[in-house]
């Protein structure tokens, strides 16, 4: 058990420390102001939130671990298949995301939609759904609306 200890404190110890810190600072944030929305600090402590996708270097490491040991071909194709999907669905996660950091103007869509008050939830399937329509080639019933929006589209369309 030291042993792990000290394996984790010598390597992932900083990073998460890194990462859980914006967490933490956000936390004490809001727990102090009346608002936060004074605080334009706040946004950038959440996009350094992000940092946590760094992690995912372990998990990269336990793929392939698994995928080496894997003896049936059927099974490695299968695995292989959803890795793919994941890479695929972790992208237009991605996109919907920033669509909607994107939109969150205030002439953007989300104002125009009446996103703003939506659940978390609700949100993220209204991006999802523009995003997939839009790579599929099909019309969404909002088009872009602001310039950042115009920009972000032209930019994402050649994916």
């Amino acid at each position: 058990m030291r042993r792990i200890a000290l394996h984790y404190a010598k390597r992932w110890f900083f990073l998460d420390v890194i990462v859980i810190l914006p967490d933490w600072v956000t936390l004490l944030i809001s727990q102090y102001a009346e608002t936060t929305d004074n605080f334009g600090g706040i946004r950038l402590l959440k996009v350094v939130r992000m940092f946590r996708l760094l992690r995912t270097v372990k998990l990269r490491r336990l793929i392939q671990y698994v995928l080496t040991s894997v003896e049936s071909d059927l099974l490695s194709t299968f695995m292989h298949a959803f890795l793919v999907l994941a890479l695929i669905f972790g992208c237009l996660h991605l996109i919907a995301c920033l669509w909607f950091v994107v939109g969150d103007t205030q002439d953007g869509w989300v104002q125009v939609l009446n996103m703003k008050t939506a659940s978390t939830t609700n949100r993220w399937v209204v991006a999802m759904h523009r995003d997939l329509s839009s790579l599929q080639g099909t019309s969404w019933p909002i088009n872009a609306l602001t310039h950042l929006e115009h920009a972000y589209s032209v930019c994402i369309m050649p994916i």
